[in-house]
């Protein structure tokens, strides 16, 4: 019996939506594997890369497109919506604008039009909300990896991943995803880390709208 592999937490989608915002129009997931802005889109490091990996850490090449995910036999995925905080990008280091900016963009190879917005929207709900739609873009879209057909799917129950599961032959695959939160600003819990902005209000009918209407398009 061939082997799957589950990943319990992973972004799949940091560099592409990241590198969607220097598209027009921004935010979208673009089927063509070629394009960075893709979820599929493959980045396989370099010697170079793998070095700078191992010593600093230093990640420019993606690790868990779809694509990847699929070369290594995954078939469930829990993926981690992160909306990314906005206090990394506000302070200066050695008092010089553009440092913060050129650390982040080379840590986490993100492009400067998706810096700009973190740093001037005023809603990280809406944030988290737009990269679940980027998702849900190419949700049952096929690719083809290597003569395989592979889609990936939202799914909300245990049932479903069973089902899907259970559709897997040599040809087609399916890769389940399993949608989570990091971090609790994700529900606009406040934009200024020195006050306390939250409305409480808003945030408990934020996480409703997750717990409730967060659904997966239909197959």
């Amino acid at each position: 019996m061939e082997t799957h592999y589950v990943d319990i937490h992973c972004h799949p989608s940091l560099k592409p939506y990241s590198k969607s915002f220097k598209y027009n129009p921004p935010k979208q997931n673009i089927l063509n594997a070629g394009r960075k802005n893709s979820i599929w889109h493959y980045s396989p490091p370099n010697f170079l890369e793998r070095f700078l990996n191992r010593m600093i850490t230093l990640t420019k090449f993606t690790q868990t497109d779809m694509t990847a995910l699929a070369k290594a036999k995954t078939r469930v995925v829990i993926i981690s919506l992160y909306p990314f905080e906005k206090h990394f990008l506000t302070k200066r280091l050695l008092g010089i604008k553009g440092i913060t900016d050129m650390l982040v963009n080379l840590a986490a190879s993100v492009s400067q039009s998706r810096i700009d917005y973190v740093r001037t929207h005023d809603d990280y709900f809406q944030d988290l909300m737009d990269e679940y739609e980027f998702y849900k873009q190419l949700h049952n879209m096929a690719q083809i990896i290597n003569g395989v057909t592979y889609t990936y799917r939202l799914v909300q129950t245990y049932d479903e991943i069973e089902q899907n599961l259970q559709k897997d032959t040599d040809t087609r695959k399916i890769i389940n995803i399993i949608t989570s939160v990091e971090g609790g600003h994700s529900f606009n819990t406040g934009l200024d880390i020195a006050k306390n902005t939250a409305d409480s209000v808003e945030v408990i009918a934020n996480v409703k709208k997750v717990k409730i209407g967060n659904t997966a398009p239909s197959s």
